[in-house]
């Protein structure tokens, strides 16, 4: 689109497409280490579609279990441990996602929207949902992926979820906890975005010129246009994602 208006009742955005994992390497998440033109035996490993490089890297950050990643030029191969071996590749890019395990180790480098809270447990009875998990980032993970979750305790064995953050915490030599704060509004995002997202929030662009798609909060419908290799724009607005192939010049507030 090449002009928006103002609007209190929708939001928008505009993505920079990269296909390219040399052009995402400077900007890669905190830690992320891209492996350029390198692929990773895929055999007997399930791939999910994508349609760029950054739409790959992001289902393997956002993943609860991936370590390592092979983008193919639409086929993401996740990894749940770096694989020992790798092969130069033509037609393929790879990389790495380094996820600290502890709680301590989190905390020095916690995520947009988490808040760590090592050493404290928020009891195992109003939790809604109970999981025996490796480490205390998957736990953190599994609280992310899911969008009912606010709080979680990980006692070294079970990843203990909550609907609400339960007051108070206990000290504990044996748990930690966490709050997620979920990221929805274009506020929110805003603080926290991915590399090669504008936030232009209480904005709209003439939708007649997008194609429309659900989602059910703007960071979704941010996630359909970065999933879109063709997707360089979009607007939310109470329940209605567009999304667009081409802007020109700044939304007008």
């Amino acid at each position: 689109p090449t002009t928006s208006t103002a609007s209190n009742a929708a939001d928008s955005g505009i993505v920079s497409q990269s296909s390219s994992c040399l052009n995402i390497g400077p900007n890669a998440p905190t830690g992320v280490t891209t492996t350029c033109g390198v692929t990773y035996p895929t055999t007997g490993v399930t791939p999910t579609t994508a349609s760029t490089y950054l739409s790959c890297m992001t289902q393997c950050v956002q993943s609860a279990f991936c370590e390592a990643f092979t983008w193919t030029g639409t086929s993401c191969y996740q990894f749940p441990t770096v694989p020992t071996s790798s092969t130069a590749s033509g037609s393929a890019d790879s990389g790495i996602f380094f996820r600290s395990p502890t709680c301590q180790g989190i905390y020095a480098s916690a995520l947009a929207g988490v808040t760590t809270a090592c050493g404290a447990s928020y009891g195992t009875g109003s939790s809604i949902n109970t999981t025996t998990t490796p480490t205390y980032a998957a736990c953190l993970r599994q609280c992310i992926q899911s969008p009912i979750c606010r709080a979680f305790t990980y006692t070294k064995t079970f990843c203990y979820q909550f609907s609400s953050v339960p007051t108070p915490s206990t000290p504990s030599a044996s748990a930690d906890s966490g709050i997620v704060f979920h990221p929805a509004t274009c506020q929110a995002v805003s603080t926290s975005s991915p590399a090669g997202v504008t936030t232009q929030c209480q904005t709209s662009y003439s939708t007649a010129s997008g194609t429309q798609s659900s989602a059910s909060s703007y960071s979704d419908c941010l996630s359909r246009c970065v999933d879109q290799s063709t997707c360089v724009a979009f607007t939310y607005n109470t329940g209605g994602c567009y999304l667009f192939t081409s802007v020109s010049g700044s939304p007008t507030a």
